[in-house]
Parts: C-alpha cells; sequence; structure tokens
C-alpha cells in the first residue's frame, strides 16, 4: 500500500533562498505530494510495466499481474514465469526484465530488503546490475519508493524541460549546467524535481 509524504513547509522556504526563481511558481502551484510505495521490489515491478506506456494502460495490466501473483513479492514473480506475465499483457522483454529482478532477488544478487540502508549511489549501482533497468529507472525509485530527499534526474524529459521554463530557455541545460543547479538546490533536489514537472 502507498503512503503520502507531504513536504514540510520549511523545506519549501529553504528551496526557494536557495533558488528564487522558484517562488512565483510555488505561489500558483499546490505543494508536492509524494505517494510512496515501501515495497522497493513491488515498485521496481510496477516501473517495469509502466514503462512506454500510458498511465491507465499501464494501471490495468499492473492490476493484472497483482491479480494472478496474487502479491508482488519475488517469489510469486518467478512462479508466474514468462507464460504468467505474457497472459497479464506483459511484452517478452519486460518479462524477462521482472524475472530476471526475480531470480535475482531470490538468489541475494540484490537485496531489496537492503536498498534503504545505501547511499544513493550505492542503491543506484546495485539496481543497475539488474537486466532493464537504468539510471533513470533507480533514480525514479530512489524518489517514489525509498523516498530520498535529493535525487534531480538529469535523464529525465520533464525535468529538463521544467529547467528550461525556470531559466526561460530555449534550450535544455547541458550537463554542466544541471549539474550546477542540482548543487545549488541540493539537499532539496526531489522537491526541486517535483516543481519542475509541474512547470507548464
Amino acid at each position: 500500500m502507498k503512503t503520502r509524504y507531504e513536504f514540510p513547509p520549511e523545506h519549501i522556504e529553504a528551496l526557494l533562498r536557495l533558488e528564487p526563481r522558484f517562488t512565483e511558481h510555488v505561489r500558483r502551484l499546490a505543494p508536492p505530494v509524494l505517494s510512496l510505495h515501501p515495497e522497493p521490489f513491488a515498485a521496481l515491478m510496477e516501473s517495469i510495466v509502466s514503462q512506454q506506456l500510458s498511465g491507465r494502460v499501464a494501471t490495468v495490466i499492473f492490476d493484472r499481474v497483482r491479480a494472478s501473483a496474487r502479491e508482488i513479492t519475488p517469489k510469486r514473480i518467478a512462479d508466474l514465469g514468462t507464460e504468467g506475465l505474457r497472459g497479464c499483457g506483459i511484452s517478452q522483454r519486460k518479462a524477462a526484465c521482472m524475472l530476471g529482478a526475480a531470480e535475482a532477488a531470490l538468489s541475494g544478487a540484490v537485496d531489496f530488503r537492503a536498498l534503504p540502508k545505501l547511499s544513493d549511489e550505492e542503491a543506484i549501482a546495485s539496481l543497475t546490475r539488474l537486466k532493464g533497468v537504468g539510471v533513470w529507472t533507480a533514480e525514479m525509485l530512489l524518489i517514489f519508493s525509498l523516498g530520498r530527499p535529493d535525487v534531480l534526474s538529469y535523464l529525465d524529459l520533464g525535468i529538463r524541460r521544467g529547467h528550461m521554463l525556470l531559466y526561460g530557455r530555449d534550450t535544455e541545460p547541458t550537463r554542466r549546467e544541471f549539474d550546477a543547479f542540482r548543487q545549488k538546490v541540493s539537499p532539496y533536489g526531489t522537491l526541486a524535481s517535483l516543481y519542475l514537472w509541474q512547470l507548464k
């Protein structure tokens, strides 16, 4: 079950002190709220299912997986196997990724229960050992499952576009410019991410 996390007002105020350009947007936007999935393995399964799908379609398919497995755990996913996952509407490639993650969890190659104790960099390194899990997917897991406070992904198109709007630019930031921005808003990178996603 997902849990709701609301950012304290003092965190928003601190972000505005670090980057005053957020001020007018904070006035007109609702305060960001995180919906946290407390089980990293289940969160990763949902993330893999959602790749390149609309939100509604991804929800329908993941609900089928949940109904078939009865519980989203490494063993239950492994027990479904390729045929069971394909029967839920999962592509062959995604089924292979999900089963690979389940096998890694069962063998101990990736310890999902230990992820909350790892640093951001260590957690990303652990997750990206899995087939089909890149840095962006790992960073999203840090935000939406582990609730890490300082994640700002250069690989996310929505965040880069939000950065363009924040600074009134016609071009996306270079990696160096983005890294400078990340350092500027640290340790509130996740809060900055949520505001950048809302900018239009």
